[in-house]
């Protein structure tokens, strides 16, 4: 996955990121058949046919709120200066 790394959440959060494909060299020639491989294996074993991108990922469900709660505590209104 990609995506700027400024303003990360909320760019995220607005679907501002993709898929990042690295393909191997081989891809093209053709190696039992196949004509597309997960890596260069120069005998054909890694070929498949059918690509399907999938993408899995999470959002912290405090990144929509103005202030973020406390590592330690999770209080909204712990401060650098207090101790939990």
């Amino acid at each position: 996955m990609y995506h700027c790394h400024v303003e990360a959440t909320e760019h995220m959060q607005m679907g501002m990121l993709g898929n990042l494909y690295v393909r191997p060299a081989q891809n093209g020639q053709s190696f039992g058949g196949y004509t597309q491989f997960v890596y260069n294996d120069a005998d054909g074993s890694t070929g498949y046919d059918v690509e399907v991108p999938i993408q899995i990922g999470s959002m912290d469900s405090y990144s929509t709120t103005s202030t973020w709660p406390c590592s330690r505590c999770r209080s909204r209104t712990c401060t650098t200066t207090t101790r939990c």
